[in-house]
């Protein structure tokens, strides 16, 4: 078996099942080969690794701790990934690859493009020793030294793009470099004069006021005089003739596409924007807007588009050939506010270092992020090729990182191999957009996801709380942290997270599930049923009201209306959780045949589908074979396929643990966990 070290960007310790667990994984082992792979390929006494990591602790104690954390490490990992020469120690990176060392052998081999990619993010990001100070200002040392090679790296490529003359590429390298160092005003002047070359003076412009604005918020100083120099410079210097927009004429009944110029300025005046589509659209100016460019995406993909004044308010209004009503509405309501916010003459530049200036990707990024892709397999395989398409037109597009990094999860396999390697790209992903935008919630969010599927609850709650902090209102993100805190058994806290998350967007399928899932787990079935019913005639479904409803129908002794529940959900579920949950339910209104007989169905994917086995403690659970039980969950622990993942283990928190409660095993499997028990 094959195993890989990740330092960058967070720690993990993976093999070939995915993420590794259990005592291997104690911070201070993984501290331990964090100080080794440094240091490759040179050994480290034993004396520096115990001051290190260890330094409040006596020298007999800490040696002991110290070969405790080599054996248990070796018998993990295997016996010469540690090597010993009397009393040092060295890692082999041969048999236990670290994304470190590889960034470092890119480096000192000139492969400045490989190194970029294997930069998942800072040094141990996230990663703390309690009174361990050496520790930490070693990590701090160390965090700083691998930032500046990045950055170096990423100049280095910017550098040679501008060699080349790909003005696209120079741009794309220094909006990287930017987004790593925002502060830096040597590296903003170079954005803006890489977007000028580019012919974008307004973007230029706009990185500069977001420059500004951070020096100001963060160290309460102003940009380089240079900077301020170009900016006053752009601003006096008369912008290039713009290109003629050509008038676009409102499409036939058949609303086919209109054909467009092959050159467009990026937008209009207000005035210019009430004729499109008229016979005299006049030349749009180079202060061109966003929402006029949405108007010309609009009848760019085979729509019509038309603004009408009714009662004081402006509504837009299109036909689309292609784009579903989800899109056309997000792109009407984002134009219709921006002519309302012009018209009163609030010319403010506004800042969204998450967005992009590609149309195309941004139509793409609004496909893929239709909530009701999420309710089916093929529905999340066609987000996840929206997404992709998106960061291929435009690569600095963070927002649509995230959206990648969560619908990659989504749209995996379901076997444990392929969602462990889910999480690896997945994670990938949300690196690359936090060091394009670390104000994205959404991508917060899911460092928390990660955090709480290796057991660091610690680290997933501080995550999840920073996202609420940056996105208040983002109902997808309270989502997550309601069943992050069902599952650490603050049941009351979840309740009250939950109404306000429904009170932020009343009309969200996702925030009345969550509601009555939360309301099931402080024991008010009664009510949770009665939010089911306001979402139980969507097309698709939401997979979860199933097993939501089932549980309380099981709290209230109603079985047959359980199964009823579950049975349609359990075929359009390739998961096999609502199957397992279905065969629970027949168990324990006492169909004991059909149990089994569904048992047998979910040991025959566990064998060729490689279900993860938690699946199968569901029947043994209900049929009062404890042993089992506890023997398939013990399995599932081994494995890695026991982990946190939205919308899943808020449901093992009752079903099957509800029949297991009274078991002693059931506390020493929360101690695993590092949770309370239920």
């Amino acid at each position: 078996m094959s195993f890989s070290l990740k330092l960058l960007g967070g720690v993990a310790l993976a093999g070939d099942r995915g993420a590794l667990s259990g005592p291997a994984v104690q911070r201070h082992r993984l501290a331990l080969l964090a100080l080794l792979a440094i240091a490759r390929p040179r050994a480290v006494s034993r004396d520096k690794l115990m001051a290190s990591l260890w330094p409040e602790r006596d020298s007999e104690p800490a040696r002991r701790l110290l070969n405790q954390a080599v054996h248990t490490l070796r018998q993990a990992l295997g016996a010469e990934v540690l090597v010993s020469a009397g009393e040092d120690l060295r890692l082999d990176t041969c048999l236990l690859p670290c994304d470190v060392t590889d960034f470092e052998d890119a480096l000192a081999a000139h492969e400045p493009e490989r190194a970029v990619a294997l930069y998942g993010g800072p040094f141990l990001d996230g990663f703390f020793l309690d009174e361990a100070p050496e520790f930490e200002h070693w990590v701090e040392r160390e965090r700083g030294r691998l930032s500046v090679a990045y950055a170096k790296a990423l100049e280095t490529l910017a550098e040679a793009a501008e060699v080349a003359g790909d003005s696209s590429r120079v741009v794309e390298r220094w909006t990287v470099r930017a987004a790593h160092d925002p502060l830096d005003s040597r590296v903003a002047l170079r954005l803006m004069q890489a977007l000028e070359k580019s012919g974008n003076r307004a973007g230029a412009l706009q990185h500069a006021a977001s420059h500004r604005q951070l020096l100001r918020e963060e160290l309460e100083i102003e940009p380089s005089p240079e900077v301020q120099a170009m900016v006053e410079r752009l601003r006096q210097e008369p912008a290039p003739s713009a290109p003629r927009l050509t008038a676009v004429s409102r499409p036939a009944v058949s609303h086919r596409p209109t054909p467009l110029p092959d050159e467009v300025a990026a937008g209009a005046t207000l005035d210019d924007l009430r004729q499109v589509g008229s016979e005299s659209a006049p030349t749009p100016s180079r202060t061109a807007w966003y929402a006029a460019a949405a108007v010309l995406l609009l009848a760019l993909i085979g729509g019509a588009f038309r603004l009408a004044a009714r009662g004081g308010e402006r509504h837009a209004t299109a036909t689309l050939g292609v784009a579903p009503p989800a899109t056309v509405d997000e792109i009407a309501r984002a134009v219709a506010k921006e002519i309302e916010r012009r018209q009163r003459g609030d010319t403010a530049v506004r800042l969204s270092r998450h967005r992009t200036h590609s149309i195309p990707a941004y139509e793409l990024f609004l496909r893929g992020d239709d909530p009701a892709l999420v309710r089916s397999d093929s529905g999340a395989r066609r987000g996840l090729e929206y997404f992709r398409q998106a960061v291929a037109l435009d690569s600095s597009y963070a927002a649509a990182w995230v959206g990648l990094a969560r619908m990659t999860y989504r749209a995996s396999e379901r076997s444990v191999a392929a969602r462990a390697k889910a999480r690896v790209q997945s994670e990938a992903a949300v690196r690359k957009a936090l060091a394009l935008d670390d104000s994205l919630a959404e991508a917060h969010a899911l460092l928390g996801v990660y955090a709480a599927a290796d057991l660091d609850w610690a680290t997933a709650e501080r995550h999840f709380r920073r996202a609420i902090s940056l996105e208040p209102a983002r109902s997808r993100t309270r989502e997550w942290f309601v069943q992050f805190l069902l599952l650490t058994g603050r049941r009351e806290e979840a309740l009250a997270e939950a109404e306000r998350m429904l009170a932020l967007d009343p009309m969200s399928p996702a925030a009345t599930a969550e509601l009555a899932r939360v309301l099931a787990a402080n024991h008010r079935c009664q009510e949770a049923l009665v939010r089911l019913e306001t979402i139980k005639a969507l097309d698709p479904p939401l997979l979860r009201t199933a097993p939501i409803a089932a549980r309380c129908y099981a709290q209230l002794g109603r079985w047959a209306e359980a199964i009823a529940a579950l049975r349609a959900g359990a075929e359009r579920d390739s998961s096999g959780n609502t199957l397992a949950m279905l065969g629970y339910m027949r168990g324990r209104a006492g169909e004991r045949a059909a149990a089994l007989s569904i048992h047998a169905r979910l040991l025959e994917r566990w064998r060729t589908v490689e279900d993860g086995a938690m699946n199968l403690a569901y029947v043994p659970a209900a049929l009062g074979d404890r042993d089992q039980a506890f023997a398939w969950i013990d399995s599932a622990f081994q494995e890695g396929s026991l982990r946190y993942a939205p919308g899943f283990w808020a449901d093992l928190t009752d079903v099957p643990f509800d029949a297991l409660a009274a078991d002693p095993r059931m506390e020493q499997l929360w101690e695993r966990f590092g949770l309370q028990k239920r």
